[in-house]
């Protein structure tokens, strides 16, 4: 799905729907036993179905509705949910040989509701940000905080990047959910009058002319009287980026204009080495694979020490992300390290914490 640069007045008539329509349900299987545990479901969850051979027939009021009780169940794995067909009939239509042909999977159907959550999360712009301290090791305070994004569905529930950005692929929204979370960290930034460096995620691949895709979010910082040098814009996702000279134009559009960056998860792979190597970014931010339980793996001290050893020699910062033992971060300081981030410190947050509100375990 195409969107334009705002969500406002876009046009979203790709995304799949399922109708509040009243009529009937068709589920087809080809085997018995499947048949068999779903008209189960159905009577557990008190819904009226008949059966008809290799099919279920059921008379409902809301196909929309439908589908988000049946999927509350979680009762299928996710090979029968291919397994099983769906067609729908609106109400006074008989079953014809072109709605079995359409037919999808009941896996699609479960989908389209996920896509209808995401997609009402999108147009009403219901996020929120949480904040993560960003600890300078030497003075035991905190140097920035990580933005990240979650969605706010109509529960009052979070959803969480990974499944924000897998849906946001799914219906090309990268470039717009993206914009909403640059735009969104600083008015929370904003909000909650963080002082301190602020880290905001970006995807090279959702930006395809920096001067253009970023023109908001310097409006946004700029309104809120937050300066170029408080911000660093930090790369995610290094492993999708196949075009080296684009994020290198993007991360030059950025220092050109007074921001620093940041490169994440390196050290978790081939790319993220090669991109180390190529891109001249303020600060590299060590995998958290690498990290965890680094004080008994020699390996990884050996890696880590030369990444660090490494981006020393060209005045590159360290952040070692994902700490949550106290040894981890003892072996880390033992080898050297400027920057700290993880559960050892403090979890992200709405509200973000302060100096005096950082505990350090025992």
């Amino acid at each position: 799905m195409k969107m334009e640069n705002s969500l406002e007045g876009c046009s979203c008539v790709n995304i799949p729907t399922l109708s509040s329509d009243s009529g009937c349900v068709y589920l087809f299987f080809e085997v018995d036993e499947l048949l068999m545990k779903v008209s189960c479901v159905l009577e557990e969850i008190d819904i009226e179905h008949v059966c008809k051979d290799d099919m279920i027939e059921i008379s409902i009021n809301n196909q929309y509705a439908f589908f988000e009780q049946l999927l509350e169940t979680e009762r299928f794995d996710e090979v029968e949910e291919e397994a099983i067909r769906v067609a729908v009939a609106k109400e006074g239509e008989k079953l014809s040989f072109s709605m079995i042909s359409k037919s999808i999977s009941l896996s699609k159907a479960f989908n389209i509701i996920r896509a209808g959550e995401f997609y009402t999360v999108m147009q009403n712009s219901s996020f929120t940000v949480h904040f993560q301290p960003i600890i300078d090791v030497e003075h035991e305070r905190i140097y920035a905080y990580e933005a990240l994004l979650r969605g706010v569905r109509k529960d009052g529930s979070l959803i969480y990047p990974d499944d924000l950005f897998t849906q946001a692929k799914e219906d090309d929204l990268v470039f717009a959910l993206d914009k909403m979370a640059r735009e969104n960290a600083l008015k929370n930034a904003s909000k909650h009058q963080i002082d301190r460096k602020l880290f905001i995620n970006f995807i090279p691949t959702a930006i395809y002319d920096p001067e253009h895709c970023l023109k908001t979010t310097e409006e946004w910082a700029s309104r809120l009287n937050i300066t170029p040098k408080q911000i660093v814009f930090e790369v995610v996702e290094t492993e999708q980026v196949k075009d080296i000279k684009h994020l290198q134009k993007i991360l030059d559009y950025y220092r050109k204009k007074g921001y620093q960056t940041a490169l994440d998860d390196v050290g978790s792979g081939y790319s993220s080495l090669n991109m180390f190597v190529q891109l001249e970014t303020d600060y590299i931010k060590v995998d958290r694979e690498i990290i965890m339980d680094i004080h008994q793996n020699s390996r990884k001290q050996s890696v880590y020490k030369s990444l660090y050893e490494a981006a020393k020699e060209h005045g590159v910062s360290v952040l070692a992300e994902g700490i949550e033992t106290k040894d981890e971060f003892e072996c880390i300081k033992s080898i050297g390290v400027d920057l700290a981030q993880g559960y050892y410190f403090a979890k992200p947050s709405a509200i973000p914490i302060k100096d005096a509100d950082l505990k350090w375990e025992e």
